[in-house]
């Protein structure tokens, strides 16, 4: 399905493609001599100020993690603690409190999005293991 709007305008989006492909039981392949040469926010980090580029990074964050993580009951989790979340996360820190309040308006598309997957074939679990795997040719 390639990349998801849901990440727009940057951040977490290739998280999420590898998250999806690999609970869909896609396996991910490892070349030793590939080289990849990516500049982290070398162009949003230009059109942003600095707290909402960080308030952008842990929204997106949040995202991701309710669209795909499905380790011990994260989702339920997440959603009973979110009223206390809102309430009390200023204390926390301004940037991840706003991160929380701005992820608000996601989190409806985030879940039924999160419901349209097909059958999961990889859990988290086997995901950690499998990137935690050396490589061996």
């Amino acid at each position: 399905d390639g990349f998801d709007s849901l990440f727009h305008p940057a951040y977490c989006e290739d998280s999420d493609l590898s998250m999806r492909a690999w609970h869909r039981g896609w396996k991910t392949v490892y070349h030793p001599e590939a080289i990849l040469y990516h500049r982290i926010s070398a162009t949003i980090k230009d059109q942003m100020k600095a707290d909402d580029l960080s308030q952008l990074q842990a929204r997106q964050k949040i995202i991701l993690f309710v669209r795909n993580l499905r380790t011990d009951n994260y989702l339920v989790l997440f959603l009973l603690l979110l009223p206390y979340r809102l309430l009390v996360g200023w204390k926390v820190g301004k940037n991840s409190y706003f991160a929380l309040i701005r992820s608000l308006p996601l989190l409806p598309r985030a879940l039924l999005k999160r419901l349209a997957e097909k059958k999961i074939v990889f859990t988290d679990a086997q995901i950690n293991d499998l990137v935690g795997t050396k490589y061996e040719h």
